[in-house]
């Protein structure tokens, strides 16, 4: 496992809303005999890579759960946040802006989907080594293939 760069300050968000119109509870679904969004949160924790890794929800079921897991929830997401017209990006900003109040601030903010199970934690080292040998990447998108077998 990696050890957390001593110079790099990371926040991980993984937006979760209630909302989900396609998949009922998408997030918390189980898949393979877990919930969905335990696989993102196992692999950022892995990773070790991570100052704290926030769940940005406004659901109280998706909030129950994963506090059940561990201490990812930090503050509820706003209502004005967490309707169908909301963008990602206003998502982020609302995080940081929370963060920012509280006193702590990040060099990285990195979103994560809830619903990314073929990724693991050797993933993120790989991507953050690539990220830090290259300063031309304003950003950066993690994709995995998907197993033919």
């Amino acid at each position: 496992m990696q050890e957390k760069h001593l110079n790099i300050k990371r926040l991980a968000v993984i937006p979760a809303r209630g909302g989900s119109k396609r998949i009922d509870k998408k997030n918390i679904k189980k898949f393979h005999g877990k919930p969905i969004i335990n696989y993102s949160l196992e692999a950022l924790e892995l990773s070790n890579l991570f100052d704290v890794i926030h769940v940005s929800t406004d659901s109280v079921e998706i909030e129950n759960h994963v506090s059940k897991s561990g201490e990812y929830l930090h503050f509820r997401r706003s209502k004005n946040l967490s309707d169908d017209h909301s963008g990602l990006m206003s998502v982020l900003k609302y995080v940081q802006s929370k963060f920012s109040e509280k006193g702590q601030y990040f060099d990285e903010i990195w979103l994560v989907s809830a619903c990314a199970p073929l990724l693991n934690y050797n993933d993120y080292i790989k991507v953050a080594k690539s990220f830090s040998e290259n300063e031309n990447f304003p950003a950066l998108t993690l994709v995995t293939e998907l197993p033919t077998s």
